[in-house]
């Protein structure tokens, strides 16, 4: 880093104008020049300093001296110390004990005759094998005064090293670019060696109608992968494998959106168990359960999952929307093995949800308007903007159910020659009630990273002073979140899966209409939720 102080001929920088230090004035005063006004100004030294604190002035860097290159030296000290590579920050170390030596020294004849010494003598202080010419440390000597004792003006520049003009014909470039693009840069992803070879091909072809001396060269293969090399990682990505694998490649990740309370953003999702569980009667395989969960992303509690064998259906998402919404009182009256309360309940204010058919169904988004919650659909094929939900899944999955008896671990690579089937020992109730206990044992009482407290704290601190809101009634959640379907009324009733529904009320529309009537009614089924006892039919 240079070094400055308040002189003459200094140029600073104050707010976004630059000025240049003319002269000092008597009693400490300074006067400065406007460099595009042309304005003069006076500043006392402590006026300065005290800007210079506030971070409001800035020295601007300056090559001072009659350097030949100043340019370039300037455009070395724009560039931070880190951007260079390790290896020429430590050859510049080494060579700044020469030119320290030669300052030290000052003032003396820089001459081949009085630098030589100085250089033998630093080589064999600090073991050097390789020293430097003493033409080289007078250069590095130049430059680094000239830049202010900067070790950034002596580091080597490698980069600029070799012949800047290109050797290969235009011609030939226009060719392999066009091959490179034709056959490498597609979805079937052809080899190098293959694009040499179709290079090659085409060179032929145009040689064919040329006199010798004017025959375009043939490059090399080395040549061709430089050529690839050159395009940038997303653009080969982009072609050979598709936009979203290049996305998801070169993605990158900030943070969510910003949440300031419990049950602002409630996030769903459907996520297959890696475990196989058995019927508790006739112990056989029943499969993979289904576990649809819902998270709180403020508190990141689950307030509430539904598990079933049924794939992801709106009747799992009903029924994982009551269990997120009602009081989780039957935990210590049904399951007497969990020591904590689960105390995670209400109204959602925003439920983000996927693109499956389950969600965009008719009857969730009336579910949802009737209960007044709104709905984000997430954007497809972006699982990271549910990115708290998909680790809450992860986790679960890894911490409860990878290496115990049945488990098909996170996909089919891992298992290798182990048959889960074979090894299912795991229940059904069973497997619900150490999924309970893992919640609401194990996850809701571990420090979270993300909020650096305990989930369960969290949700406790957030909700003590207003508890969180629910519907009129139980009776009433259930009638809404039912599963609805609409049929036509005839002279015998109503029709729903076989069986035949009729009542005085639909005889009476018929005697009021006629029997030609043919209205439609709103049917809403009120079954049971996988925890809450039977209500009346």
């Amino acid at each position: 880093m240079p070094r400055y102080t308040f002189r003459a001929g200094q140029s600073v920088k104050i707010g976004p104008d630059e000025f240049l230090m003319l002269r000092r004035l008597p009693e400490s005063n300074w006067q400065l020049q406007n460099a595009a006004t042309g304005e003069w100004r006076t500043f006392t030294t402590s006026d300065l300093l005290d800007l210079f604190a506030t971070k409001k002035l800035a020295f601007v860097p300056k090559i001072d001296g009659d350097f030949l290159a100043p340019g370039k030296l300037l455009k070395k000290l724009e560039r931070d110390l880190s951007a260079y590579p390790p290896e020429l920050v430590a050859v510049a170390q080494v060579r700044l004990q020469y030119v320290k030596e030669i300052d030290r020294r000052q003032p003396m004849a820089v001459t081949e005759r009085t630098i030589e010494p100085l250089i033998r003598s630093v080589s064999e202080q600090i073991d050097d094998r390789e020293p430097p010419s003493w033409r080289t440390a007078c250069r590095d000597y130049r430059k680094w005064l000239a830049a202010g004792r900067d070790i950034r003006a002596i580091i080597l520049q490698h980069a600029n090293r070799g012949n800047r003009i290109p050797r290969m014909p235009l011609e030939v470039k226009t060719i392999i670019d066009q091959a490179i693009l034709d056959l490498y840069m597609t979805p079937e992803r052809k080899r190098v060696p293959e694009v040499h070879l179709e290079i090659l091909h085409r060179l032929n072809n145009e040689n064919t109608f040329r006199p010798m001396d004017c025959r375009l060269p043939s490059p090399s293969q080395r040549t061709i992968y430089r050529e690839i090399a050159r395009r940038t990682p997303y653009e080969l990505k982009l072609a050979r494998y598709g936009k979203r694998r290049a996305d998801m490649e070169f993605r990158v990740s900030m943070s969510g959106p910003d949440t300031s309370r419990a049950l602002q953003r409630v996030s769903m999702d459907h996520t297959p168990a890696d475990i196989i569980v058995v019927d508790d009667d006739s112990m056989l395989p029943l499969g993979r359960p289904t576990i649809t969960t819902a998270l709180d992303e403020y508190t990141r509690c689950p307030i509430g999952f539904y598990t079933g064998f049924e794939p992801p259906s709106c009747f799992a998402v009903m029924r994982c929307l009551k269990h997120a919404i009602l009081p989780k009182a039957y935990v210590s009256r049904d399951l007497p093995s969990v020591k904590n309360r689960w105390e995670c309940y209400g109204l959602p204010e925003l439920l983000v949800v996927d693109n499956p058919p389950e969600f965009h169904s008719t009857h969730f988004e009336h579910a949802c308007l009737e209960i007044g919650v709104d709905i984000q659909y997430a954007k497809v094929l972006v699982p990271w903007y549910k990115g708290a939900l998909e680790r809450f899944q992860g986790t679960m999955n890894r911490d409860l159910m990878h290496g115990e008896p049945g488990t098909t671990f996170s996909g089919i690579l891992e298992r290798d020659e182990y048959d889960p089937c074979k090894h299912a020992v795991v229940m059904l109730s069973t497997f619900r009630e150490i999924l309970h206990k893992w919640i609401i044992d194990v996850y809701l009482q571990t420090p979270h990273r993300g909020i650096q407290e305990l989930p369960a704290e969290k949700w406790r601190a957030e909700t003590s002073g207003l508890p969180p809101p629910l519907p009129p009634s139980a009776a009433a959640l259930d009638t809404v979140l039912g599963m609805r379907a609409q049929r036509v009324v005839f002279h015998y009733g109503v029709e729903l899966e076989g069986l035949k529904y009729n009542s005085i009320e639909t005889r009476r529309t018929a005697a009021t209409n006629g029997h030609q009537f043919r209205g439609r009614v709103d049917v809403r089924s009120q079954r049971p939720g996988p925890y809450q006892s039977p209500g009346p039919a």
